[in-house]
């Protein structure tokens, strides 16, 4: 069999001779593929300790040259390192993003988890220049970070603290069937028996589907039967959405203390949990009895849980903050430098001169909010509990009577307890 080849010519494969020609240029071949390698590889190693960045695809965030920012992406990467250290989901991130004429640089599509992920958590965006180190199967063996020659859009702290949290694999990602779709699902309280209530649909007599919020039914109720207590959907949300409109219209005390920027606080919690796991993963691999580690490894969960607590009203009040930060109702110059006193809630009152409008202004807003940060302000704002009917009441059709079964109690957005007559020094309507 004759094999003709482009620079040496034919090669006959029935003779030795033409095997052992055929096998020498093939070894010279991959010696050729193996020096470019080595030499890709060289240039590699020097422009990585160069502080050079690669610019074989433009990087959101940077001109074509890899160095010069390109506003206002610059600004959009900025912008999310703050809010995800702030409790921001990566889904507000998203919907933001999406909402822009701004997309993938690589190939200009819609922003996804994945994508938005990849972004925030370059090590380029810190000034740092990465080079992975890979073993002869291609598999990442180190990364070794140099300091770039560019401007860093965000400190390495920062970019530390988001890989922290991206990147932690026990990180919650509501998503698919486990998705939480509504706002008061396992949130409302069963006044019955104690136990969170979920959406649902029921069908009427007439056959008319409506949905409504409803016991799971686990518990028994006062007349010893599964509860299944239920109310209205669209009023009970409707209710809590007007509460929120009614706080954050003109911000009582607490509100403003808690809103304060927390993500020094933030970047705290995301070391200290790191340094926690590190100390349980250590225990758990130390040479001694495992009985031994028992007592270790729980006094190690109580600081984990600990931290995730503190993490959750963290992530409550930097969702509160950004919303807060986003109305233009209450100028900076309005917030008095002592707002210690419901004197300071008043004093806004007078300045607005249509409560209505501001309620539907910050009502708006709240609406305007992915879901997952719409529940964070309500959890971190309120509890409620949806009380029994009253027997011989009607209540379908009556929103005014459904109304009152639904029992909110405001809370210190600081530390989770109840707000006693939040409302009693100032005229609501």
């Amino acid at each position: 069999m004759s094999v003709n080849t482009v620079m040496s010519g034919a090669l006959d494969l029935s003779t030795a001779s033409g095997r052992l020609n055929a096998g020498i240029y093939a070894q010279i071949a991959q010696h050729e593929a193996e020096l470019k390698a080595e030499r890709q590889r060289r240039k590699e190693r020097e422009l990585a300790e160069a502080g050079e960045p690669r610019t074989s695809v433009r990087a959101f965030g940077f001109e074509n040259d890899g160095k010069a920012w390109r506003q206002p992406e610059a600004e959009m990467i900025q912008q999310a390192t703050t809010d995800v250290l702030a409790g921001t989901s990566l889904a507000e991130i998203i919907r933001r993003w999406n909402n822009t004429p701004y997309k993938t640089a690589r190939a200009g599509r819609d922003w996804n988890h994945e994508t938005v992920r990849l972004v925030l958590t370059r090590w380029r965006n810190a000034g740092l220049r990465e080079r992975n180190i890979r073993d002869d199967q291609q598999r990442l063996v180190k990364t070794e970070l140099y300091p770039g020659t560019w401007e860093p859009l965000v400190t390495r702290e920062q970019i530390e603290a988001v890989r922290n949290l991206l990147f932690d694999p026990k990180r919650r990602r509501n998503s698919g069937a486990w998705a939480r779709k509504h706002l008061l699902s396992f949130f409302l309280v069963c006044g019955e028996c104690g136990d969170f209530m979920r959406a649902g649909h029921t069908t009427s007599r007439t056959g008319k589907k409506y949905m409504t919020y409803v016991c799971g039914g686990l518990r028994k109720n006062s007349r010893g039967g599964n509860c299944r207590l239920g109310i209205m959907y669209e009023t009970v949300d409707d209710a809590v959405r007007d509460h929120v409109a009614k706080r954050l219209a003109f911000p009582d005390p607490a509100l403003l203390r808690a809103t304060d920027d927390d993500r020094e606080a933030f970047t705290r919690n995301h070391e200290a949990r790191a340094q926690v796991e590190k100390r349980r993963q250590q225990i758990t691999s130390a040479p001694i009895d495992d009985l031994d580690k028992l007592p270790m490894l729980a006094r190690v969960k109580i600081e984990l849980d600990a931290l995730a607590e503190e993490y959750e009203r963290l992530a409550q009040r930097g969702a509160l903050a950004e919303t807060m930060r986003g109305f233009a109702k209450i100028e900076d110059s309005l917030v008095p430098e002592d707002s210690s006193t419901t004197e300071y809630a008043v004093d806004v009152l007078k300045l607005t001169r249509d409560l209505k409008k501001a309620r539907t202004s910050a009502r708006e807003r709240f609406d305007g909010l992915g879901l997952s940060t719409q529940r964070q302000i309500v959890t971190a704002l309120m509890t409620v509990t949806i009380l029994p009917a009253v027997s011989g009441k009607q209540y379908r059709g009556n929103r005014e009577l459904s109304v009152e079964r639904i029992q909110i109690t405001d809370l210190d957005p600081a530390n989770g307890r109840p707000i006693e007559d939040l409302w009693s020094d100032v005229a609501t309507e």
